[in-house]
């Protein structure tokens, strides 16, 4: 997991059973999040329905939702809070347009292209097509 930040079992060791040092690593220096030592990486590490991370996004987020995200990040693994920031994060990213369906258009580069903006980047996205293409099935 992650041969960009440990390129050997070795690297990685100091991290094993330490979420918190293992956040304030990766997610140093990164949307907005400060170097490791700010503690940013845990206190803006994903949480909620989309798994919202990074001090950009709980800003953003809060300010959009009119709460204090900055200073209560937890606010955000409630249900009611983590169903509003996934919802802002979803307007945010456009998604609509999207996820609404239209003529002649292709959905499946459309749940694609959807996985790739909330999750930014590919990782992850041939299990979720897995389970869309089930909950497709189930509902059909």
């Amino acid at each position: 997991m992650w041969p960009k930040r440990f390129p050997t079992p070795a690297s990685a060791a100091p991290y094993v059973k330490n979420p918190q040092k293992l956040a304030n690593f990766v997610y140093a220096g990164r949307g907005g999040n400060g170097d490791r030592s700010s503690g940013d990486g845990w206190r803006y590490r994903g949480r909620g329905l989309f798994q919202l991370t990074f001090k950009d996004n709980y800003r953003l987020a809060g300010a959009a939702l009119g709460l204090p995200l900055l200073d209560s990040p937890d606010l955000v693994a409630t249900p009611e809070i983590a169903a509003l920031t996934a919802a802002h994060y979803w307007q945010r990213l456009g998604l609509n347009a999207l996820a609404d369906p239209q003529l002649g258009d292709n959905d499946m580069k459309d749940f694609e292209e959807i996985s790739i903006r909330i999750n930014g980047g590919r990782t992850g996205l041939a299990e979720r097509k897995k389970y869309w293409a089930q909950a497709q099935a189930a509902l059909a």
